[in-house]
């Protein structure tokens, strides 16, 4: 089997821990994709007339999955990119669609309904991996965010890194998927019009870390004694690398100490269906470092995300 061959879908669940059924616009274009078995396998240490062991007893089995997307949208207004939007969701975000005008994810504190119990929604992830009609299938049900930072650079294409922890499925094997991929090219950071405390810094790299945390659900009803995982906390989290100015221009030391809170904002892409727009209207500064790079003065800053009236500490906006 080739292991640069793969296929990977993503789609919302109707019901937590019930695997979705995937058509073939929920496929989407990943990179730096890794599937990984979390299997506790436990000592059995009897004491007899020999030093040998015998076998261990397989305990709870889950599954840690990684992936990649790049900062992309649907390429029509008010349109989601459904598997982007899926693991979006599954990190603890709600889908809003304006037809024709925007679609939007802003954070939750609820499970969308009573068939979920992780914060949002749940998704299932399929992913092949093998030649055509030779590839291993993984499929991870009820799958939760464990992490989801997203990042980007000046004049460099920015990516949605996520990580989710699910259910285990046995692993078959199968025949890659009939796939219609969204084939809308990645958008790089330019004409961002970035504001950060209201100020139009220069701004080189961004890092938006949603600052997940998640929780393996015990239950003894369930195969291997795991229910699924969960959501259950975020603590969000920034960096930015901006061009230093002088204090009467914008104090970010003299906003440090003063616990000062100010919106920041920027998009990413241009033109009607092809833009994203990240906004947190409580962004306070939590460190300032000076940065010397390619012999220009720069800042280094950290900063956490706070709310303003509540489930409001970011605005992802496709318009």
């Amino acid at each position: 089997m080739l292991s640069n061959i793969s296929v990977v879908g993503i789609k919302v669940e109707t019901t937590q821990n019930t695997a979705a059924t995937f058509s073939a616009t929920d496929y989407v274009y990943a990179l730096d994709v890794d599937v990984k078995p979390i299997i506790e396998l436990l000592p059995v240490e009897y004491r007899t007339a020999s030093l040998d062991k015998i076998a261990s007893v397989v305990g709870q089995v889950y599954v840690e999955v990684s992936l990649t997307i790049p900062i992309k949208t649907s390429g029509t207004a008010g349109t989601a990119l459904a598997p982007l939007g899926a693991a979006l969701m599954a990190c603890g975000k709600s889908e809003t669609l304006v037809a024709s005008t925007s679609v939007t994810y802003a954070p939750v504190s609820v499970a969308a309904s009573a068939n979920f119990f992780t914060l949002g929604k749940s998704c299932t992830i399929e992913y092949y991996i093998g030649q055509a009609a030779n590839a291993l299938k993984y499929v991870i049900k009820g799958c939760a965010g464990s992490s989801c930072v997203i990042s980007g650079q000046a004049g460099k294409i920015g990516y949605y890194k996520f990580k989710f922890v699910g259910q285990y499925v046995a692993l078959a094997d199968a025949s890659l998927p009939s796939v219609t991929y969204n084939t809308v090219a990645p958008k790089i950071l330019q004409s961002a019009t970035f504001t950060i405390q209201t100020y139009a810094a220069i701004m080189k790299s961004f890092e938006i870390d949603m600052g997940l945390k998640h929780a393996i659900r015990d239950d003894a009803n369930s195969a291997y004694g795991v229910g699924g995982a969960l959501v259950v906390d975020r603590d969000p989290k920034g960096k930015f690398v901006v061009e230093a100015v002088p204090v009467a221009t914008h104090g970010y030391m003299a906003n440090l100490l003063s616990a000062a809170e100010g919106s920041c904002s920027f998009a990413v892409g241009s033109g009607a269906g092809y833009i994203t727009t990240f906004t947190m209207s409580k962004t306070q500064y939590t460190k300032v470092d000076l940065d010397k790079d390619n012999e220009i003065l720069k800042f280094s800053l950290e900063t956490k995300f706070n709310k303003n009236a509540g489930d409001d500490w970011i605005s992802i906006a496709q318009t």
